[in-house]
């Protein structure tokens, strides 16, 4: 029987169709397998994976990460994991071969019954196919995909890789990947050591940690947290009874451990060195990359010693807080004196005549409400909306915090960098009283001050190898004006408001005398001692000289603003013979298989021989004068913390007018390091008397104790060339027949006093030692000017007031 026209037509147009579609599919299939690579890559997976940030004894200072993760071995998971991941995720795992039929169906008419997606039909080979391969977005191209590497996966590995690559891949959330990362960031443990009830919270925590986290939505944690323990019981893993106990002991112990919503496994890692670690970051990421630096698994060797950072921290601290506590009451002292006096006439005033743009009393309530939300309100607020998770409650405590930030510029801040003088290795650094969101400036090199009397030992050093001055020439401290080279006039006074007479340049610089330091610098020109200091400093621009070396007399007193690093590398130059220092934070760097990518090391030195900036004699004396600044008489001398330092060590205090900045630069063979103290804002004074040698010389003189007490003394090496001669301490000559004082003096070559002394003449003695008489005497029995009866007791051999041959000035004493 013949078939109508139309069915003909009919049937043809489907088998058309299904040719078509037939071919379409094929097609399809095809393009879906195009750049498929091969599942080999699992066993070549590179993910990203932390750097390692190390100190120069390879312990691990930090890390940089985008992913918190750390691979581990099968076998270092714990058993409970996947007891947990199997019976929650993919029951029949061990039976099937990648594919689950009955699950995709099963899920797939959960999901038609309940109208959504409410369970998955994956296996735990199909979520990791999708988390490495393919991606997770939802579409049947994909699909295909994740089902062609699931099957490749399942021929190519065993069940135990399988698990192992899972468990280093899956997220966890707040930054983790990977559950060893997880294990360290929520338990504080090695994911060996989870237990029961830890084990499955992390599991129910995977397929979604935004929503399952304890951290952020702790009641969808304990929900899903049920879930995976009624799958462990199902499975014949565990009984109710133990699935009971470990969810209730688990939720009653945790609960009080929930923290803040922001917290992440980035804010939980340790840092030993924050300043340090952000002063490298932008150097790592230029050598290497951003992704390498993050993603990379790097292993970055360091110059930074941890021991000695921890030291410096600690000595840092206590004089931050002796300092704060001081300055708090110094400040009260003002406060209280001007509420006295000041502000409440003001305030009354303001009253009376209806003067509103002096109104006190509001500004006083105003300060007064500041100091009832910071002191009463603040913290509490805070804890209540971390608990509950109330952010209304955590903008009002920020709003609240940044009103009272303008605290943070009275409180005192400082720097500390310490460098191996004969390697530039930076040993130690701190940028601040504490590295937090609000107090990342890195002092210690971001920060640009006047040096005050930091200064001096470089003009000094430049006279020196000039051979203007020896350590030995005498000169006349009295109050004297000094012409700039634009024709001003410059009078400097000492810091003690004394002037000591006729003095050596040794016992000048150890006791930092103004108005002899600028008569050095006079003899041994502005000019030259630029030039001789740009060199030390490594100023190579015309602006930077101009910054650093103002050309006029201040210069000599410190009036350039340096960094504490310079001056750090610039006294390094010193204790290492008079050639450069460069510093250096980055010895090498590499992969995460051990292989060399860059050695710094190598790469900046190699084969490069130090340049000799400075003689090394002249290094020497130098360094020589500057011990006696450690020693009695001198501007750092403590005897109660000297007594407990042996190395050989020079340095230098440093104190800014009106005690606004206190330093010290003190230098040996083993370091330099530079101590700084002060207030960002540079009108604030650290208060009378607190100089470098008070504040900052303690913290040098405690932090060399301990990071150099089990080194062997390493003394500064007399060059052959320096000469030793004994010499009279009164007068800087040769010793005459009555010189009583007399001292051994190095000198370079063509430099030793040729003169004898002629100081001591029987008239001069005697009136040196009635001066001596008088500077030993307690102030209240020394001769006033008014005083007759004392006068007469205590009459000069001469009643003039400067001998030319001594110096002497006696109405100084009264």
């Amino acid at each position: 029987m013949a078939f109508p026209r139309a069915a003909k037509n009919i049937i043809l147009a489907v088998l058309l169709l299904y040719t078509c579609g037939l071919a379409f599919f094929t097609a399809f299939i095809i393009i879906s397998m195009k750049d498929l690579r091969s599942v080999e890559a699992l066993e070549y997976y590179s993910p990203p994976i932390p750097t390692s940030i190390l100190d120069v004894n390879n312990k691990i200072i930090t890390r940089f990460y985008s992913e918190k993760r750390e691979v581990i071995p099968f076998n270092d998971v714990s058993r409970h994991a996947i007891n947990a991941l199997i019976a929650t995720e993919d029951e029949s795992f061990f039976r099937h071969s990648g594919i689950n039929p009955v699950r995709i169906i099963k899920a797939f008419l959960v999901n038609i019954s309940s109208g959504k997606i409410a369970q998955g039909g994956s296996t735990i080979t199909q979520q990791l196919a999708g988390n490495i391969f393919t991606g997770r977005r939802k579409n049947l191209l994909r699909k295909i995909r994740e089902l062609w590497y699931t099957i490749k996966i399942e021929k190519r590995y065993t069940k135990k890789e399988i698990l192992s690559f899972y468990f280093n891949q899956i997220w966890y959330g707040h930054g983790c990947y990977g559950i060893q990362a997880a294990s360290r960031f929520y338990f504080g443990k090695d994911a060996r050591n989870l237990t029961l009830a830890e084990a499955s919270l992390l599991i129910g925590i995977q397929p979604n940690p935004r929503i399952f986290s304890p951290l952020s939505n702790p009641a969808e944690a304990m929900r899903r947290h049920r879930i995976v323990l009624n799958n462990l019981v199902r499975a014949g893993n565990i009984t109710a009874q133990e699935g009971a106990e470990a969810y209730n002991s688990f939720w009653i112990e945790y609960r009080s451990r929930i923290i803040a919503k922001q917290r992440t496994a980035f804010d939980m890692q340790d840092n030993h060195a924050p300043y340090f670690v952000e002063y490298l970051r932008p150097r790592l990421e230029k050598l290497v990359g951003y992704d390498m630096v993050y993603k990379g698994g790097l292993n970055v060797y360091t110059t930074l010693d941890i021991n000695r950072q921890k030291a410096a921290e600690k000595y840092i601290k206590e004089v931050l807080a002796n300092q704060d506590i001081f300055f708090q009451g110094y400040m009260q002292q003002i406060k209280n004196y001007i509420d006295r006096l000041v502000l409440d006439h003001l305030d009354l005033h303001s009253q009376l005549y209806g003067l509103d743009q002096i109104n006190i009393n509001q500004t006083k309530i105003k300060q007064r409400m500041n100091e009832i939300l910071a002191t009463r309100v603040t913290r509490q607020l805070k804890n209540f909306s971390l608990i509950f998770g109330i952010d209304p409650a955590l903008n009002i405590t920020h709003f609240a915090e940044l009103a009272g930030l303008s605290a943070l510029e009275n409180k005192t801040e400082c720097a500390f960098i310490s460098i191996e003088p004969s390697t530039g290795y930076i040993s130690a650094m701190i940028g601040g009283s504490g590295f937090s969101y609000n107090n990342q400036m890195n002092r210690a090199v971001q920060m640009y001050r006047q040096i005050g009397s930091i200064m001096k030992p470089f003009v000094y050093a430049a006279a020196i190898d000039t051979k203007k001055i020896t350590a030995a020439t005498l000169f006349n401290d009295t109050p004297i004006a000094f012409e700039n080279p634009d024709g001003s006039l410059y009078i400097p006074q000492n810091y003690s408001g004394k002037y000591y007479g006729y003095i050596r340049a040794r016992t000048a610089l150890q006791k930092s005398i103004n108005a002899t330091t600028l008569q050095v610098l006079e003899l041994a020109t502005i000019e030259k001692t630029r030039e001789y200091c740009s060199k030390m400093f490594r100023s190579l621009t015309a602006e930077d000289q101009e910054k650093k070396f103002p050309y006029n007399m201040t210069m000599g007193l410190g009036s350039g603003i340096f960094s504490p690093l310079e001056l750090a590398t610039a006294y390094a130059v010193f204790a290492n013979d008079g050639k450069e220092v460069i510093p250096l934070s980055i010895r090498y760097i590499t992969d995460r298989d051990g292989k060399i990518l860059r050695n710094l090391e190598e790469e900046f030195y190699g084969d490069r021989i130090p340049s000799q900036v400075i003689d090394k004699a002249t290094a020497f004396i130098a360094a020589d004068i500057m011990r006696n600044v450690l020693e009695p008489g001198g501007t750092a001398y403590n005897e109660n913390l000297i007594k407990e330092f042996e190395h050989p060590s020079g340095g230098k205090t440093g104190t800014s007018g009106n005690w606004r900045d206190a330093w010290f630069a003190g230098f040996n063979k083993y370091l330099s390091t530079v101590i700084w103290l002060g207030y960002d804002d540079s009108r604030l004074s650290l208060g009378k008397g607190r100089a470098g040698g008070t504040l900052a010389a303690p913290v040098w003189i405690k932090y060399n104790r301990d990071v150099l007490m089990n080194k062997k003394n390493y003394p500064f090496e007399k060059p052959e060339s320096v000469i030793e001669a004994e010499i009279c301490t009164d007068s800087g000559k040769l010793p005459g027949p009555r010189c009583r004082r007399t001292m051994t003096e190095y000198f370079l070559p063509g430099t030793v006093p040729e003169e004898f002394c002629d100081f001591h003449s029987r008239e001069n003695l005697q009136e040196m030692e009635f001066a001596e008489t008088i500077r030993n005497m307690k102030k209240s029995d020394r001769p006033d000017n008014d005083d007759k009866e004392k006068r007469r007791r205590f009459r000069t051999p001469k009643s003039g007031t400067m001998n030319s041959n001594t110096g002497i000035d006696f109405s100084s004493f009264w």
